[in-house]
């Protein structure tokens, strides 16, 4: 699976946060064999590679290397079961977040290129965001507040 978010959000011409973020992930079944990402965000970049190897993922992140459990799910919104796990492997930087997530609503919202009914969760603890899902579990948005600004992103197609 690959992912990209490229987001920037600017007022009155100063560029206010600048995020970009792409991942390569393989998986088998519902196990993570490996990721590599890059985020670079307000001109910071940030590299996160995970390999499986043996009974453990290998994690090297900004925080140095770290051994995972196979079942870590990363923080990979096109992923729904991330939402019934309370520690995740943070894709940006390459460590835990423990976190909790409940189902919140259903709202409509534009995403996917039009108006569509989506789930809304809410997720608390080291990550604070929203996340909309459709009815069948695809991701379709998000939204949380980075230094104060909210950003929004929602998937195009």
């Amino acid at each position: 699976m690959n992912s990209r978010v490229d987001v920037t959000a600017d007022f009155a011409g100063v560029t206010l946060f600048d995020y970009k973020f792409i991942a390569q992930e393989l998986w088998r079944g519902d196990r993570l064999e490996s990721l590599r990402s890059r985020t670079r965000m307000n001109g910071k970049t940030f590299d996160v590679a995970a390999v499986r190897q043996g009974q453990k993922i290998i994690v090297d992140g900004s925080r140095g290397r770290l051994a995972a459990p196979l079942n870590i799910k990363p923080t990979s919104y096109w992923n729904p079961a991330l939402l019934q796990e309370r520690r995740l492997l943070d894709m940006q930087r390459g460590f835990f977040l423990d976190v909790q997530s409940a189902k919140t609503g259903t709202e409509t919202i534009k995403a996917m290129g039009g108006r569509i009914q989506a789930n809304r969760y809410s997720m608390k603890g080291d990550a604070n965001m929203e996340l909309w899902y459709t009815p069948r579990g695809d991701w379709a948005a998000g939204a949380m507040k980075l230094k104060g600004v909210l950003v929004q992103f929602a998937r195009k197609g």
